[in-house]
């Protein structure tokens, strides 16, 4: 039986709000909870007697909501090496359009836009993924822009998460990203499918693929969390990108924008599945040091031999 934990931040959209990547007349709303002043340490403190309530009595899942993140499984299970779920990709479009993840035995980058899941394998082919497969961990939901920025560069990755960090009205909310346009430079990696027994991730990423993309029309589409959801998904920047042939993509380790096109969705609650499948029912969950999930989601631990061709070996 899958348990679930749900954290709501008590602010919902208006109904009449467009579901398009444009900037709504609503943005403006009455009626949320502004966090900022609670702080982290009170959302912590809420999130473990409520995790620790339901992972005793259990619970399902309530109708898809547009304005909730859907996550299966926690970033800190997938660091232990727990890349075996339940959830099927079939299921995950029924939560959401939009997002990012794997799959099990870590076979590659996931990819969820426009309401396909795409997967981005280690030689960094893009198939799209049946319904049928599994994920060890991901999240989604329907995005529908709340705030929308053109920018003209070229702009770096650390200029470009700025650019998007002033948009976010609310620090304390959690955000889909999605920043669609022309990019100088992509860099991308994928990661082998593993076998049991399953590495640690910071092991696995020692065999990553880096792949660089120059001058490609494409899509980000990320998250970006409050600190105080670390124990349970990458805080800060995560993002993954899809080119618009979607002939490759991967997870970003870095980038040059030329010229995009910025949309932000906040959201108001996210549910967290843990579906009991084989190792995350003993991983060692404890929170990840954050010095070592940085490296591993932000730091290429080789550099491509040629700039247009995969490197793929060793990066230790």
């Amino acid at each position: 039986m899958g348990i679930w934990l749900w954290i709501g931040l008590h602010r919902r959209k208006p109904d009449h709000c467009s579901t398009q990547c444009r900037l709504r007349p609503c943005l403006r709303r009455q009626g949320r909870l502004d966090l900022r002043q609670e702080g982290a340490r009170h959302m912590r403190a809420l999130i473990a007697p409520i995790a620790a309530a339901l992972m005793i009595a259990g619970c399902s899942p309530g109708p898809a909501d547009p304005e909730t993140l859907y996550q299966t499984s926690t970033i800190t299970a997938l660091m232990a090496g727990a890349y075996d779920g339940r959830t099927r990709c079939g299921q995950l479009t029924a939560r959401g359009d939009f997002g990012l993840g794997t799959f099990n035995a870590l076979d590659g980058e996931m990819v969820v836009l426009d309401g396909v899941v795409y997967q981005v394998r280690v030689d960094d082919r893009v198939s799209r993924a049946g319904d049928a497969m599994r994920t060890p961990f991901a999240v989604v939901t329907f995005f529908d822009a709340d705030a929308i920025s053109t920018v003209v560069g070229p702009i770096a990755l650390a200029q470009l998460r700025s650019q998007v960090d002033s948009l976010l009205a609310k620090p304390n909310l959690p955000y889909a990203v999605r920043i669609d346009g022309l990019f100088k430079r992509v860099t991308v990696r994928s990661v082998p499918r593993q076998n049991r027994p399953y590495p640690e991730l910071a092991e696995v990423v020692k065999d990553q693929a880096i792949f660089e993309l120059h001058d490609v029309r494409g899509t980000v589409i990320g998250f970006a969390l409050p600190q105080a959801l670390g124990a349970l998904n990458v805080a800060g920047h995560h993002w993954h990108f899809l080119t618009a042939d979607r002939n490759a993509g991967g997870h970003v380790l870095d980038l040059v924008a030329d010229k995009v096109t910025i949309c932000i969705d906040d959201c108001d609650s996210l549910y967290v599945a843990f579906a009991a499948a084989g190792k995350l029912t003993r991983a060692d969950l404890t929170p990840p040091d954050p010095d070592v999930l940085h490296r591993i989601e932000n730091q290429p631990m080789c550099r491509p031999t040629h700039p247009t061709l995969p490197f793929a070996g060793n990066c230790a």
